[in-house]
């Protein structure tokens, strides 16, 4: 991309109104500190100053209704770099601090995919108790970078399985092949991890038919967990392998396909070729580019942002731009990235119809609420 071609695009993306943002990348206003972990707080969602990061570990535990026990007998220190080693006393200490489960709203933040009398289906949480103040029109990328953080630590405490036969040893740890349970989890983490994201822009909060938000979510989910999986791919797997949020495996070797029982060639090597789209087409030029935690960032704003709000997309492209010290080249390859993504999510809507282990029919009904849009 020539600096005329980066000219225009920038002209493309702008609108009339001035970017107004006057802060670096990243920058956030203190609000004190955590009264879990220490971090910088996020404000007092649940009745007790916290970080995005115990937010979003005290919601999930609190809607999954998950147990744990601790190691040492409940008296683990909880500081910002050892909250992830012990749940039970993190989530203790939240309790005591004064989080409140009481003050979580369980209701579907997307809302039903039809009416359903006395319909007994799980639905999908909101992203808070209440939905979280707007993106401004100076946006602050900065909160964006904090979540994503806080959303993939979440992700390497979410596998509780045991490996035991049929894993694999790359990098240091233990894989187990993916199942379709893995695909339905990876889903689900997805469609909560996207929707937090969405739920911080005015367009989003004000979309009032569950239709309209149900339609942003049926890509946009998709994207946001490819990005995800391509960034665990490049740092954790080896060759020919690509990785689940929880580390689960997709494979290209024989001895790793995706489904223990598949006996159809047609579906063997549809297999084959999705793992070969994702790996030459995410993975390697995400290796190749070593992108940055604000560029995945930048990406996944990009897919969310429409069209129709120039402003904000300049407001994204400028931090972009900033972070890459006006790079033509290297800005040209991470927005072409978006485009191979896209081509990613209609391949994978492609393996829910030819794969047992895509099917949608086994997965959770908010899952299939949102994919089936």
């Amino acid at each position: 991309m020539t600096v005329l071609d980066l000219s225009l695009f920038c002209f493309v993306m702008s609108s009339e109104e001035p970017s107004t943002s006057s802060k670096p990348p990243g920058s956030s206003s203190p609000k004190g500190t955590c009264a879990v972990c220490g971090d910088v707080a996020n404000g007092r969602r649940y009745g007790a100053m916290s970080c995005l990061g115990c937010i979003v570990f005290f919601r999930r535990t609190c809607l999954r209704n998950m147990k744990y026990r601790c190691q040492r007998q409940g008296c683990c220190e909880i500081t910002t770099e050892t909250r992830c080693v012990c749940r039970s006393c993190r989530m203790k200490k939240c309790l005591d601090v004064g989080m409140n489960p009481e003050s979580i709203q369980i209701r579907d933040v997307i809302g039903p995919r039809r009416p359903r009398p006395q319909s007994r289906s799980p639905q999908l949480p909101s992203p808070s108790s209440s939905l979280p103040p707007s993106v401004p029109e100076a946006l602050n990328i900065g909160v964006f970078l904090e979540l994503q953080k806080n959303q993939r630590e979440q992700h390497c405490t979410e596998d509780e399985k045991k490996f035991t036969e049929g894993c694999v040893y790359m990098k240091n740890d233990y894989h187990h092949r993916a199942t379709s349970s893995d695909i339905n989890h990876s889903l689900k983490l997805a469609i909560e991890d996207s929707t937090d994201f969405a739920a911080h822009f005015q367009f989003f909060q004000n979309l009032t038919e569950p239709s309209q938000r149900r339609a942003i979510l049926a890509e946009y989910s998709i994207s946001f967990m490819l990005i995800d999986q391509a960034v665990k791919t490049v740092n954790e797997a080896d060759d020919g392998f690509w990785l689940l949020q929880n580390g689960s495996f997709l494979g290209l070797h024989p001895d790793f396909k995706f489904d223990e029982d598949m006996a159809d060639e047609e579906s063997e090597r549809c297999h084959f070729e999705f793992v070969t789209q994702l790996l030459s087409t995410l993975a390697a030029p995400f290796r190749r580019l070593k992108l940055s935690d604000l560029e995945s960032t930048v990406i996944k704003l990009l897919l969310l942002i429409p069209i129709s709000l120039p402003g904000l997309r300049n407001q994204v492209t400028q931090n972009l731009m900033e972070q890459i010290s006006m790079d033509a080249e290297r800005f040209g390859e991470i927005i072409l990235l978006i485009s191979s993504i896209r081509c990613a999510d209609k391949a994978f809507y492609n393996m829910t119809k030819v794969s047992d282990l895509f099917r949608v029919e086994h997965f959770e009904q908010v899952v299939r609420d949102v994919l089936v849009e």
